[in-house]
């Protein structure tokens, strides 16, 4: 979970200690800013961490 919240807090927040502080399990926080990066990159805006949406997490590029 600390890749996948520090990935989605973006590169001006990446701090590993901030990461470390995010939630433990996939909460409401988490699935809105998986869905706001699924708008980003314009995939289907479910909150769901499939496969599309791991490569643009990945990718860092919205």
């Amino acid at each position: 979970m600390d890749w996948l919240w520090t990935r989605l807090m973006g590169p001006d927040q990446a701090d590993p200690e901030l990461a470390s502080m995010g939630p433990q399990r996939y909460d409401q926080a988490m699935a809105e800013r998986v869905r706001a990066l699924q708008q980003a990159f314009g995939l289907f805006d479910d909150g769901v961490v499939g496969p599309e949406t791991l490569l643009a997490i990945a990718s860092g590029l919205p």
